[in-house]
């Protein structure tokens, strides 16, 4: 939800048995990667951006995407990209994501 709030929203307060409780966005990402196993954010780019099919992908992650994919509610479809920015000097994998519902963008870099 907060992925695609502005960036002026910092986090948001649960109000609990008349208590507040404070979330930051830090702290609800570490609670989406404890539940969930990943958490995401947005990642903008002004620059132009280059697509490819990569000729690999890291042991057991097609499986565990798969996974977590069928565990949320509707997706449609999902591909995995290699993406190389003008502005970055290492390619990334980019997961696009075909679904009803907010916008999400994951970014992992490649080392």
């Amino acid at each position: 939800m907060l992925i695609d709030l502005s960036d002026e929203v910092c986090g948001i307060v649960l109000e609990a048995f008349d208590d507040n409780i404070a979330l930051d966005r830090i702290m609800l990402m570490e609670f989406d990667s404890h539940t969930k196993g990943m958490s995401v954010e947005r990642n903008r780019s002004t620059k132009s951006v280059r697509l490819m099919v990569p000729k690999s992908l890291p042991n057991g992650l097609k499986e565990k995407v798969k996974s977590f994919l069928e565990r949320e509610i509707g997706v449609n479809g999902a591909w995995i990209l290699l993406a190389k920015s003008e502005s970055e000097g290492n390619p990334y994998l980019l997961f696009l994501i075909d679904f009803f519902g907010n916008i999400v963008l994951i970014k992992l870099n490649l080392n």
